[in-house]
This record gives C-alpha cells, sequence and structure tokens, in this order.
C-alpha cells in the first residue's frame, strides 16, 4: 500500500509540475509578444537612425537583420509616405492609410499576418513611418495575448492528469470488483485478472491475496461438499438394513403393543433420516454440477397450480388456505426441479402459515417473479440470509415441531442458481415471511431448417 500512496503522489507531483511549466510557458510567451512590440518601437527608431547615419544600404542591412532575428518585415516611408529603400506591399500601405496603428490577423495574399505602423520624428524635425508585419509562422505568439487561453491551457492539463491518474486507479479496482461480484453470486472459480496479478504494486498484493483467498475457499466447500455426498452414500446402506431388521422384529413379534408400537418409532426414524440423506444427496449433486437440466418449455402457471393443488391436499389437517394469483408464462427450464423449487417453498411455507399463504406469479421485463408468503412469525432480521443454508435452524423449537432438516430451501436455492435465476427471503410488515424466487425468461431457440 505504500508503494501506491508513492505512485500517486508522485503522478500528482508530475502533473502539477506539467501544470506550473505550461502556465509559466503561457505567460512568458505572452510577454515575449510584448517584447515584440517594444521592440518594434526601438527597431524603428535605429532604422531611422540607420538612414540618416549610414545610408540607404545599411537600412537595407538593418532591415534585413530584423526580419531574420525577429521575423518582422519592416519598410521605412517619409512622412509624406514616399518610400525609403524598398516600397511597402500595397495591401499594407492601403491598410495602414485606414487604419495606422495596428492590425492583427489581416489575410492578404501572403497569409495572415499582424500589421504595425509606427511614426518617429527626429530632433531636426524630420518625420519618418515604419510598417511592420509578422507573417502567420509566428502568429502563435501573438495569440497568447488572449486570456482565455492562458485560462483555459491549465485547466484542460489538469483536467488530463486527473483522468489518467483516475484511470491508473479504477482500472484495476474495476477489474477486481468483477472478480469479487462473481466469487460473491457462487462462481468459486473466479480469480483477478492476470494482468492485475502480476502487477509489481499494492494492486498486484491485493489481486495475489484475492486469488489465494478464492482458491482456499474452493478447496474448503468443495471438501464440505464432498465429506456430505460421502457421509450420504455410507449412510444409506445401513439405514436400509435398519429398516430391513425393524420390519422383520415387527412380524416376529407377539401380541406386544408396546414393543410394536417402539418399533413402529424406530421405523419412523429410519425413514425420516433416510429422506434427510437423500435430500443431501440431491443437494450435493446439484452443487457439484452433476445434474444436467433437461430445459424444455415449462408453463410455469400450470406448474405452480398443481403444486398448490398437491400441497394443500398434503396439509389439509392444517386448516391454512392457500391462494394462488398469477398470469400465464412460458419459459425454458427443468419442470422437475423447478417443481422441487417450489414444493419446498410452498411446504415450508405451510409448516409456518396460520391461517393463508399466498403464491404469486408475475412478469417483469425479463423476469418471472414467484412470491410465497406465509401469515406467521417471520424470522429475525439477521437469520434471513441463513435460511437457504443447508440445517440452518433459526428456531429449534418450531424446526423439531414441524419436522423440518433445513435442506429444503437449500435445494430450492441451489436448483434456482442453476437456472441463473436469484431467491432471497424478506419479513412482511404483517409480520410473516415472503421468499422469492427470479427466474429469467429465454425464448426458445428458432429451429434451423435443413
Amino acid at each position: 500500500m505504500r508503494n501506491l500512496f508513492f505512485k500517486i503522489f508522485a503522478l500528482l507531483m508530475v502533473s502539477t509540475s506539467i501544470q506550473a511549466t505550461v502556465v509559466f510557458g503561457l505567460f512568458h510567451l505572452s510577454a515575449r509578444g510584448d517584447r515584440a512590440y517594444e521592440y518594434i518601437y526601438e527597431f524603428a527608431g535605429e532604422a531611422v537612425q540607420k538612414y540618416e547615419k549610414e545610408g540607404v544600404r545599411a537600412l537595407q542591412r538593418n532591415l534585413d537583420e530584423a526580419f531574420n532575428r525577429h521575423g518582422v518585415s519592416g519598410f521605412l516611408l517619409h512622412g509624406d509616405g514616399r518610400a525609403i529603400s524598398r516600397e511597402p506591399p500595397k495591401f499594407a500601405r492601403e491598410n495602414i492609410t485606414r487604419y495606422p496603428q495596428t492590425i492583427r490577423n489581416l489575410e492578404t495574399p501572403h497569409g495572415s499576418i499582424t500589421l504595425r505602423s509606427i511614426s518617429v520624428t527626429t530632433e531636426q524635425g524630420d518625420s519618418y513611418r515604419l510598417i511592420a508585419f509578422i507573417r502567420s509562422n509566428n502568429e502563435h505568439i501573438w495569440s497568447l495575448e488572449n486570456p482565455q487561453t492562458r485560462f483555459i491551457s491549465p485547466i484542460l492539463i489538469f483536467v488530463l492528469a486527473s483522468f489518467l491518474i483516475s484511470l491508473l486507479i479504477t482500472r484495476p479496482l474495476a477489474g477486481l470488483k468483477k472478480a469479487t461480484q462473481k466469487f460473491a453470486l457462487g462462481d468459486l472459480s473466479a480469480r483477478a485478472p492476470k494482468k492485475i496479478a502480476k502487477r509489481n504494486d499494492a494492486f498486484g498484493e491485493l489481486a495475489q491475496e484475492f486469488d489465494q483467498m478464492g482458491s482456499r475457499v474452493e478447496i474448503l466447500v468443495d471438501e464440505h461438499k464432498r465429506l456430505l455426498r460421502d457421509v450420504s452414500h455410507e449412510l444409506r446402506s445401513p439405514l436400509s438394513r435398519m429398516q430391513v431388521a425393524a420390519t422383520l422384529l415387527e412380524d416376529k413379534l407377539d401380541d406386544d403393543s408396546l414393543a410394536k408400537s417402539q418399533v413402529a418409532r424406530i421405523q419412523s426414524e429410519i425413514i425420516r433420516l433416510d429422506n434427510m440423506v437423500a435430500q443431501l444427496l440431491s443437494l450435493t449433486r446439484i452443487q457439484s454440477g452433476a445434474v444436467k437440466l433437461d430445459k424444455r418449455e415449462v408453463e410455469l402457471k400450470t406448474l405452480l397450480e398443481g403444486i398448490v393443488q398437491d400441497a394443500a391436499y398434503e396439509f389439509s389437517d392444517k386448516h391454512a388456505k392457500i391462494i394462488f394469483v398469477g398470469e400465464s408464462l412460458t419459459l425454458l427450464a427443468d419442470a422437475e426441479k423447478l417443481r422441487s423449487v417450489f414444493e419446498n417453498i410452498i411446504r415450508n411455507g405451510l409448516r409456518y402459515a396460520n391461517a393463508t399463504l399466498d403464491v404469486a406469479l408475475s412478469r417483469e421485463a425479463s423476469t418471472a417473479r414467484i412470491e410465497i408468503t406465509d401469515d406467521g412469525a417471520g424470522v429475525e432480521e439477521q437469520s434471513l440470509e441463513n435460511i437457504f443454508e443447508p440445517f440452518f435452524r433459526p428456531d429449534d423449537s418450531r424446526t423439531e415441531s414441524t419436522g423440518n432438516f433445513g435442506i429444503g430451501l437449500a435445494i430450492a436455492k441451489s436448483i434456482t442458481l442453476v437456472h441463473q435465476g436469484t431467491i432471497f427471503a424478506a419479513n412482511t410488515s404483517q409480520g410473516g415471511l415472503k421468499v422469492t424466487v427470479e427466474l429469467p425468461i429465454v425464448s426458445k431457440p428458432a429451429k434451423q431448417s435443413a
């Protein structure tokens, strides 16, 4: 991080130095323009002295030297307008006659020039006029006299420097942000871009640490999934043998009602454990990517209506009413997997509902939105994000009374993510729990004709 600090500090220093240099240069060039005007006055006096003391040839040499050194062309005239040495161009004489001082950016056959006329009177009373002009190749010096140029140029340099510094900082951060977003959405293989990880600065160090963290988390999660899968597989066989043994034991018992009730309890617990193991196996297969989706056109309203009817029959002794409202929506999905999602959520909602369970299906742009809301006691706010984790129990007493293992919602979440959807829960203002599932509506690909 110290390297990053010094890099930003150095960039700011360099940009500030460049701005100061440009500002100084602009004022220096502007001052050159002012000195050029002063030089023309000096030059006019020197030209008159050369002519009066040394003659026409000396005057011409003086005019040529002024052009070579300062880019200023000069023509000396008598006070009555008669030319000395060389005749000034027609455009110069015409314009000076009309505008005896200065004309800037005068368009002529020779290009754009700045024209200047200076009157000189000697001690003896003789009058002269010097016509001087600067051609367009030196025009940029005079344009710097404009205050807007001196004001806007440093601002433009500051904006450019700020843009480059911002780009230097935000570019690697954008790459890291994209990687972390993928990681947060469940793609544990997401890593920082290689260009950032190879940098020898704070961004490179951060990217390397992120990659190390990602690799470690991925290994831990894979080991966790493998452990669940292996344990589930190992439990299936002894559970099956225990169930067979319990059945044989029940057949050999006499009319001992107490013993038979105990065996029946053992069989019930075995079946319960077997169901839990089956759910665990299903969860680990989905999370490991072993489950392949059989995507076909699914009429979501019809699917939900069937699930609602089955759940109402199964929970008929609970006296909780299911209210379903929805519009017809067709999407490409695995119907059996989606059935598992909504069966788990609806059954979970019926376990905790007091009187009603609302199921609503609607469309928002290209997304199918399914909201399942119960009128129960809800869940503590800090537990809302955890109810989709396996074996999570927000309330042990409620879990024991309902016989819920806390795996159904985890399966629902995994299948939803496989379908590129989202699932989340929130408490309602009335105190119940609302689980929302959003699934992308993808059109069926068109069949190509042979």
